[in-house]
């Protein structure tokens, strides 16, 4: 009995986690751009995973969610110009990266290499109850999503912004 629920527990996770690496590539292969502000965001605070809290809100800077997996391809094709324009943009955009699901999907250890390898200099989240993700209706990974000041989302898309200069106005 006990060895059935394991078993359950197991298919479960990797049904879940086909299902979301065929989603992400799918997604990714695609995707819109969407900078209409019509979905305002209701968190205020994430903590990354070294504990610090970052404040998305309070000084008025436009923030930059990278939804992210260590898997994804286009993830990593994407990263090394992501931690470019992070340090370009630093003062004006305020990147974070987002790694979303539970801990049994996400190698935490594996997502540190990453960061180190692609000399990410943005902190990284966890989305373990995948609450950020649905809120700002991630579909796959890559995602990234600027927040405006406003609380309203200025881009949402699969790959960079051509111009992240032209999403700093108010």
């Amino acid at each position: 009995m006990e060895l059935d629920l394991l078993s359950r527990r197991r298919a479960t996770h990797l049904v879940f986690a086909f299902c979301l690496a065929w989603f992400a590539t799918a997604c990714a292969a695609g995707g819109s751009e969407v900078r209409d502000g019509s979905l305002p965001v209701r968190f205020d605070t994430l903590v990354d995973m070294q504990g610090a809290k970052h404040e998305l809100f309070a000084d008025g800077q436009p923030t930059v969610l990278v939804f992210w997996q260590t898997w994804c391809a286009s993830c990593q094709e994407e990263a090394p110009q992501l931690a470019r324009d992070a340090r370009e943009l630093a003062g004006e955009l305020r990147f974070i990266g987002v790694v979303p699901g539970p801990d049994e999907l996400v190698d935490e250890a594996e997502v540190e290499r990453c960061v180190r390898r692609f000399d990410l200099p943005y902190p990284q989240v966890r989305d373990r109850e995948l609450a950020l993700t649905e809120e700002l209706q991630v579909q796959g990974t890559p995602t990234i999503i600027v927040l405006g000041p406003d609380r309203t989302v200025r881009y949402h898309g699969h790959h960079a912004p051509a111009d992240w200069r032209a999403l700093l106005g108010e």
